[in-house]
């Protein structure tokens, strides 16, 4: 699967019900209000599920992870480690 990260721009707390209810296993929320998701289209069919492109679930930017490195919790590499393998 690809790996996304959805953006609020503003307190977004519709885009977050809208993730936990579409994506409940495929969805890891981060501590500032982002979101990454993990799914098998495009940045914008994930944004039209989402709610985004037309603003129903309020202002967010999604894009697409291509690399990353860092320093995080465990829980989150293994996530995404997890995510990367799934067809």
């Amino acid at each position: 699967m690809n790996i996304f990260i959805a953006v609020p721009t503003e307190s977004n707390p519709a885009l977050r019900s809208r993730i936990e209810s579409e994506f409940p296993s495929d969805s890891y929320a981060l501590p500032n209000g982002e979101w990454l998701i993990a799914f098998g289209g495009t940045t914008k069919e994930l944004s039209d599920r989402l709610g985004v492109s037309q603003g129903q679930c309020g202002a967010a930017v999604v894009l697409s992870v291509a690399n990353y490195w860092g320093f995080a919790d465990k829980n989150l590499w293994e996530w995404i480690a997890v995510k990367e393998k799934q067809a």
